[in-house]
């Protein structure tokens, strides 16, 4: 079985199948064409990739990730302030991540959550996409 398999027999999609099981899996198999990737963590719902690569132009594919899956900022990287403002309840381990990748972010710059996805895209080479 391979990892479109997987993604193929979880059906995995977003609510409202916008992206639908095909068009995630075609947009998958795309970039592992381009970059090679691992999946992993597959759900209904929800994957996550490991990039072998990553292209050379971060702005651009930060860009196709958040078309892709707008979550990843709105309910990810778009929170980050707000996690280092209010961290009761959340794991340790995460605060201490979260803080290592605010380290020299501009909370003020509006793009800031995208400035956090390229940089977790450097140093892990991985995303995890969740739709809800």
């Amino acid at each position: 079985m391979s990892q479109f398999d997987v993604l193929r027999e979880h059906q995995t999609c977003a609510p409202g199948d916008e992206p639908t099981n095909d068009e995630i899996v075609a947009t998958v198999e795309q970039w592992d064409s381009q970059f090679g990737v691992v999946v992993s963590e597959v759900g209904p719902d929800r994957f996550a990739i490991q990039f072998k690569t990553l292209p050379d132009n971060l702005d651009e594919f930060a860009q196709e990730l958040y078309a892709f899956c707008p979550n990843i900022i709105e309910q990810d990287f778009g929170n980050y302030e707000d996690i280092l403002e209010c961290p009761d309840g959340l794991p340790p381990d995460y605060i201490a991540h979260v803080r290592r990748m605010a380290e020299g972010i501009d909370f003020e710059d509006p793009d800031y959550p995208f400035e956090l996805l390229k940089k977790s895209l450097r140093q892990t080479q991985q995303v995890a996409f969740m739709w809800d």
